[in-house]
């Protein structure tokens, strides 16, 4: 477990944690009080492959959280309908459904969970509700959202 920063002050505004390091931009996270997990609030805001977005999210300096990519379990989670926020520049008129006010580049995320096949892994549509299992190996469409315990 990571020791928390010194230099980095909180603030909870309308159930949402801002960390703010003394000198700098604001990074935000977002607390799941149903689950317990913390989320970043955005996510890494380009295509990624699936192993560099483990490691995006595995390196990822956001406050003193220990980051990983989420099951796809915790992404199914945090999905809600009621919920409308954009799924980016590149995706005009496509709506996302995601709790906590998580900002999204791309309507679909990766999970940490390896598919049926060598070389597949599972994503989230946020647009659409629904996972599915691809090759990983060359795709690049699709996003790192990061979780913390």
């Amino acid at each position: 477990m990571n020791t928390p920063d010194p230099v980095v002050r909180r603030l909870v505004i309308a159930g949402m944690f801002l960390l703010l390091p003394l000198g700098g931009n604001a990074q935000s996270v977002w607390k799941d009080k149903a689950t317990g997990l913390t989320w970043a609030t955005q996510d890494n805001g380009s295509r990624i492959d699936w192993q560099s977005a483990d490691g995006y999210c595995k390196n990822l300096k956001n406050g003193s959280y220990s980051w990983r990519l989420p099951t796809i379990d915790e992404l199914e989670k945090i999905y809600d309908p009621t919920q409308n926020g954009s799924c980016g520049k590149s995706f005009p008129g496509s709506v996302c459904h995601i709790k906590g006010g998580i900002q999204l580049s791309g309507p679909a995320a990766w999970s940490s969970n390896q598919g049926s096949h060598p070389k597949w892994a599972w994503i989230y549509f946020f647009n659409e509700g629904k996972r599915s299992e691809i090759p990983w190996l060359n795709y690049t469409f699709y996003r790192a959202l990061c979780v913390a315990n």
